[in-house]
């Protein structure tokens, strides 16, 4: 399988578009808190990184995020979301909305997931998205809110964080997507690296819950533009 800079050389110097496809869920496509930002989002950020780097390259970023999606949403739509926009590159960030899935059932779904794009002979990418809150912000949740779910979600997500069950599902699904040839960007190791070092990384959650904030999704197109050009 050609590497993904040598992808885009051909495509470069056959003057035909590079189709990136962007597959993911609320994060994906663009929501912040209750606003959507898609010139903030990460894969436009990403898509202005390499136009900078390969002006002569026409790149097509497509977004594949739906809201509210998980891993097995969108192996069930990866006809109609990824394989009709005939990918030069897939770039997956899924998870967030997993946290109830079986360690068995996270590697199987992300095996099939990136199984289908080897046997297409498709380069992907597996970023592994943002930590989630750490503990239950309830003021600023009920700021933005006004919900008791918001709260009680917020409460459910950090005994995740903080037992460690997130960490475990996010290895999982790197381990799935690294044995069926995926590249991994891993994101989430970085967010970990702040919590390590002392930062409240739920404050780098614009909804305070599992949404980052525009300057994180920058931090995931500056992982992604440097893991594109360091593979091999």
């Amino acid at each position: 399988m050609q590497n993904i800079l040598e992808r885009m050389a051909r495509k470069q110097k056959e003057n035909l578009a590079f189709n990136i496809v962007a597959l993911g869920d609320s994060v994906t496509n663009g929501a912040f808190d209750y606003a959507y930002d898609m010139d903030a989002v990460w894969h436009n950020r990403l898509k202005k990184m390499l136009n900078g780097i390969f002006p002569e390259l026409r790149i097509n970023m497509i977004n594949s995020g739906i809201n509210g999606d998980n891993a097995a949403g969108a192996y069930k739509r990866l006809e109609r979301d990824v394989f009709a926009y005939n990918p030069d590159l897939v770039i997956v960030c899924l998870g967030l909305n997993n946290m109830d899935t079986p360690i068995e059932e996270m590697e199987d779904v992300f095996s099939k997931i990136f199984s289908e794009l080897k046997d297409r002979n498709i380069p992907a990418i597996y970023m592994s998205p943002n930590m989630v809150d750490s503990y239950c912000n309830e003021k600023e949740i009920n700021r933005l809110f006004e919900s008791q779910w918001a709260i009680d979600y917020a409460e459910k997500l950090a005994k995740k964080q903080t037992s460690g069950e997130v960490d475990r599902l996010f290895e999982a699904a790197m381990q799935a997507a690294r044995q069926n040839g995926a590249v991994i960007c891993n994101a989430y190791k970085a967010w970990r690296n702040l919590s390590d070092a002392g930062t409240d990384t739920t404050k780098l959650l614009s909804n305070h819950i599992n949404h980052p904030t525009r300057e994180m999704h920058t931090v995931f197109a500056a992982m992604l533009l440097v893991t594109i050009l360091m593979e091999n």
